[in-house]
C-alpha cells in the first residue's frame, strides 16, 4: 500500500510539474492519479496508516496490537487526507468550491497535524512521525497548489 501511495505522490508531483511548465496531456493523468489517491486515502487509509498489507487486512492478529484510540485516529486520518486531494484538483483546474473544500480540509487536518505531534513528542512512535509528514505534505502540497494557480495581487 506504501508504493501505491508513494507512486501516486511522485506521479502527482512531476505532472504537476510539466502542467507547470505548458507540457500538454498531463492534465487527464494529473487528475486522474489525483482522484485514485483521495479514493486509496478514503477506502484504505486505516489499513495504511497501520501498516498493513494487502494480504494482512484480513489476518486477525494484526489487529489485536491496536488500540480503540489508534482505531479511531486511523480512520480519521484517511477520512480527513481525502478532502485535501481533492482540494488539490480543485485548486488546480479552478473549479467552484476549491477554496471551500481547501479550508474544510486544512481546518480538519490542521488538528491532526497537532495531536500527531504531541503524541510524537510523548512516545516516539513511529505511527506519529508517518502521520506528521503525509499530514504536513498534504497541508503543504494544496498551498504551494494555490499560489502558483491563484497568486495574490500585487500591492
Amino acid at each position: 500500500m506504501k508504493n501505491f501511495e508513494k507512486f501516486a505522490i511522485v506521479t502527482s508531483l512531476s505532472l504537476f510539474l510539466l502542467r507547470t511548465f505548458t507540457t500538454y496531456g498531463s492534465d487527464g493523468v494529473f487528475f486522474l492519479t489525483m482522484t485514485a489517491l483521495a479514493i486509496f486515502y478514503l477506502i484504505f487509509g486505516f489499513f495504511l496508516v497501520n501498516n498493513f498489507t494487502f494480504t494482512g487486512i484480513f489476518n486477525r492478529a494484526a489487529y489485536q496490537s491496536l488500540s480503540t484510540l489508534r482505531i479511531l485516529g486511523s480512520a480519521c486520518v484517511g477520512f480527513l487526507l481525502g478532502p485535501l486531494v481533492l482540494s488539490t484538483i480543485f485548486l488546480f483546474f479552478n473549479y467552484s468550491g476549491g477554496m471551500n473544500l481547501y479550508f474544510i480540509g486544512v481546518g480538519s487536518t490542521t488538528p491532526l497535524l497537532v495531536i500527531s505531534a504531541v503524541k510524537y513528542v510523548l512516545t516516539k512512535d513511529v505511527f506519529y512521525r508517518d502521520n506528521i509528514f503525509r499530514s504536513a505534505f498534504w497541508l503543504a502540497f494544496p498551498t504551494v497548489v494555490l499560489f502558483i494557480t491563484n497568486p495574490p495581487a500585487a500591492f
